[in-house]
């Protein structure tokens, strides 16, 4: 009885296969939100998307940032259906023409793009920079292992040889060309697509791209409107997130999307301790041909520091002499000199959480005694400290205006300005 019960239910779902393209060159748009009732479905790098609906008549409501939402009645009877959205853009495309995103098929350059999906699958509480490792060309590592301390290689070429632009605003430090991923957290939260571009780019700001161009750009689900959402995270080393969002808004009057987040950390190793906030508000509003919008982001932080340039025996004294011996790269008994020379309280064999940076020290308590005249000297307990603590605020706010001239031409003028302060 309970397998025809199944069986009943589960004929009565049809799956709705569509494809959403630009209506002008029929291009793939990608990330593009399908909702239905209560479910909502994204596009992938295709423009394709699968919505299973009851049979019957479902109404699907397609929206993407630069485009005219859709709402169309789609009629799925059998097992499945096919349907195809021809989206008209809008004046508002400032994010996608400040970006120089690449246009599938038509622009000569190697590409891969990232959708939030693929974010929330495999993030997982890491820094943003590390969901790339499966993007042909492109390396990430978390360094020593600090909270935001990540780095990323395209090809071989650093950070200071790329141009990691956010809505068309580049991130690269003004004075050496470094991306210190630490001051975003929490962009991953309002990521719409990340698109990596291989190779030499033609960047229209003075920024290095030899390497290739990370363009990400951001903005919440338009369709949306009135919705507010709690989400909590928790994961291994005391790791947890709480954030909340909101989108607001519609087509004639406008959108405010906001998102903030508080996150801790103990961190894998010793003394990686981190504590972050990130707040996220963009605005925008049609006035006239003129298409404004103000988006301001930061992230206020604090994390614990560790070098990743050490020594194996380190780490493990017994695989740095095995590896030695095999390797042929030094004879054991000159590796045995080296460590029979160290004293008990030298760096060898700490394990993986081992920190170099960590000191001891003991709190000193001076009270001064006004009968005596004397200074009595207390002293606490003995406490582990990593001196090495990156404490940094740079916010960032941006000012976009996409004025259209005509049917064919528009006029965007950007102005941002990013300050910051803090160390480490």
């Amino acid at each position: 009885m309970l397998w025809a019960c199944v069986t009943t239910a589960a004929a009565q779902l049809c799956t709705i296969n569509g494809v959403i393209e630009d209506a002008l060159t029929g291009e793939p748009l990608i990330g593009a939100y399908v909702k239905s009732g209560n479910a909502v479905v994204a596009t992938d790098f295709d423009g394709v998307f699968a919505m299973p609906v009851p049979k019957g008549v479902a109404t699907l409501e397609v929206s993407y940032i630069g485009y005219a939402s859709q709402v169309r009645q789609v009629e799925c009877e059998g097992a499945s259906t096919s349907v195809r959205f021809r989206m008209e853009t809008l004046i508002m495309e400032e994010a996608v023409v400040s970006a120089d995103v690449v246009i599938s098929r038509k622009t000569p350059v190697a590409f891969t793009n990232v959708l939030p999906a693929q974010i929330q699958e495999e993030l997982a509480g890491r820094d943003l920079p590390l969901v790339l490792n499966t993007t042909p060309g492109v390396y990430a590592t978390q360094q020593g292992g600090g909270d935001g301390d990540a780095r990323v290689t395209i090809r071989g070429f650093d950070q200071t040889n790329l141009a990691v632009m956010v809505d068309g605003v580049p991130m690269n430090d003004m004075e050496n060309g470094w991306v210190y991923w630490s001051n975003w957290a929490g962009l991953d939260l309002v990521v719409r697509t990340t698109q990596v571009q291989r190779g030499l780019g033609a960047s229209k700001l003075a920024i290095p791209s030899v390497g290739g161009t990370i363009n990400i750009l951001t903005g919440g689900d338009e369709s949306a409107n009135g919705s507010i959402n709690y989400q909590a995270e928790m994961g291994s080393y005391g790791y947890y997130r709480n954030s909340l969002s909101g989108v607001f808004g519609n087509q004639d009057k406008g959108f405010l999307h906001f998102v903030g987040s508080y996150k801790s950390n103990q961190g894998f190793a010793d003394g990686l301790e981190s504590e972050a906030y990130a707040y996220y508000l963009k605005g925008r509003k049609t006035v006239g041909n003129h298409n404004l919008s103000f988006t301001t982001f930061g992230a206020p932080q604090r994390h614990g520091q560790r070098s990743y340039q050490m020594q194996l025996y380190e780490y493990d004294t017994d695989l740095a002499q095995r590896l030695i011996s095999d390797e042929g790269q030094a004879s054991v008994d000159e590796y045995n000199e080296v460590v029979d020379g160290l004293s008990e309280t030298s760096i060898v064999n700490r394990g993986r959480s081992f920190n170099e940076f960590m000191v001891n020290y003991q709190e000193v308590f001076y009270n001064y005694n006004e009968e005596t005249g004397q200074v009595d000297t207390t002293f606490g307990d003995m406490r582990r400290y990593n001196p090495r603590q990156n404490q940094y605020f740079k916010p960032i706010v941006t000012v976009r205006d996409v004025w259209s001239l005509s049917d064919k031409s528009t006029l965007t003028t950007t102005a941002y300005a990013s300050f910051g302060s803090g160390g480490g």
